[in-house]
């Protein structure tokens, strides 16, 4: 089995961070090295280096979910331990992941079961492998969704559709995700990675402070009243005017050229 430093790979190539789940043995579960490298992996996609994410699984499993070792451990925990546990991934891994002010593209490469699929939903787009798949897993284990899924998939799908898919605990395929507005788009299996790299690779090119802010604004629109939104809304727009993009756009548009963004 993987070490802690080798479960989550990262790669950077062009300022694009491509983050790799790695530990296929298990399929990619949310074992310890999991949990921490992708608490690294947030930390390092904020760098500035960096100006899209990649995330993306080794093997035939994007994420399979809870840590099965660790749910046949439970009755042995009192309420207040199990509590603080059912804390600690959405804050120090699903919350980090969410919060990235850069595009993050899920390359979906095999099944996302249970909490991977919260894993996958933290992502801007999802581009899914052909022989991908959407596990609603939880009701089988006795439990509810966790890691967001009841807050995120509603808002992505509509409230009838994730109802059905986690009241039945639905496999749904990539197809049907990309029917349903759970996928952005469905390749063959040995496009996913060229696929995946060129959505990442355009967006990298843009401004990257205005991504991030436009992504944090759709955000807060889920969240706040329309008065209360249009304060964020001025906030950002004030702060990019003084950024280096927007200064090289409007010198673009003058001299009636293609800008070329920096991400500063």
């Amino acid at each position: 089995m993987n070490s802690t430093d080798d479960a989550v790979l990262m790669a950077m190539d062009g300022g694009v961070l491509t983050v790799t789940l790695n530990s296929p043995r298990v399929r990619n579960a949310l074992i310890d090295g999991i949990e921490a490298g992708l608490a690294r992996a947030a930390k390092e996609a904020n760098g500035s280096r960096v100006r899209s994410v990649i995330l993306t699984g080794n093997g035939p499993a994007f994420c399979a979910g809870a840590n099965m070792k660790e749910l046949d451990e439970n009755e042995e925990r009192d309420a207040g331990t199990l509590r603080a546990r059912a804390r600690e991934i959405p804050e120090s891994v699903l919350l980090p992941l969410a919060r990235i002010e850069k595009p993050v593209i899920v390359a979906l490469n095999g099944a996302a079961v249970g909490a991977g699929i919260g894993l996958a939903l933290t992502g801007d787009y999802r581009v899914c492998a052909q022989s991908s798949s959407f596990i609603f897993a939880f009701l089988r284990l006795g439990l509810a969704p966790d890691l967001g899924i009841a807050w995120t998939l509603p808002r992505l799908i509509g409230y009838r559709a994730a109802r059905d898919l986690l009241f039945r605990g639905r496999t749904v395929t990539a197809e049907e995700a990309l029917q349903l507005g759970l996928a952005d788009k469905v390749v063959p299996d040995d496009d996913l990675a060229e696929a995946a790299k060129e959505l990442a690779c355009e967006l990298a090119e843009g401004p990257t402070l205005a991504l991030g802010a436009t992504k944090t604004l759709l955000r807060r629109g889920a969240e706040l009243d329309l008065e209360r939104f249009l304060d964020y809304e001025v906030l950002a727009q004030s702060m990019l005017v003084g950024t280096e993009d927007h200064r090289e756009a409007v010198n673009a548009h003058k001299g009636r050229r293609a800008p070329k963004f920096r991400g500063r």
